[in-house]
């Protein structure tokens, strides 16, 4: 039996190529996923309000390509300039419906790398920590 030829090695790639989508089609796909999945309608405008407070600091036509962590920081600073009214627990939770519409961009590939960290700490004050953010330091509750 002659020896086996080598198998020429083949770029292996981890998703496959992803169209370049905009931050408002990725607003509308994970809110037709959350629809799809049956949430309650006010689960759904919850994720909705939340895709439209990140959508008026980012702008919708933004490319899910260029969000990165720095965005995502970037954002959190946002909210403190425009609504200094929120509370922290506000705060918390528009972040974590931001969370769920990056999360849902990153698993599906439009989103480069993992733009979230970790969860902003909050200071008993109602305003937010940033870890590592120059000029802030993190207050462990």
């Amino acid at each position: 039996m002659p020896p086996r030829k080598p198998v020429a090695a083949r770029p292996i790639t981890m998703q496959p190529d992803t169209p370049n989508i905009t931050f408002g089609e990725l607003c509308a796909e994970v809110i037709r996923f959350k629809r799809l999945r049956n949430l309650a309608p006010d689960t759904i405008d919850y994720y909705e309000d939340c895709g439209n407070y990140l959508a008026e600091f980012l702008g919708e036509d933004t490319l899910c390509q260029s969000i990165t962590k720095d965005t995502y920081y970037n954002y959190i600073e946002y909210l403190h300039q425009t609504k200094p009214h929120l509370k922290a627990a506000t705060e918390r939770s528009y972040l974590t419906g931001i969370r769920a519409i990056l999360y849902y961009g990153m698993k599906k590939g439009y989103i480069p790398g993992n733009v979230i960290v970790s969860a902003p700490f909050a200071y008993k004050d109602d305003s937010a920590c940033i870890p590592g953010k120059p000029g802030m330091q993190a207050l462990f509750l």
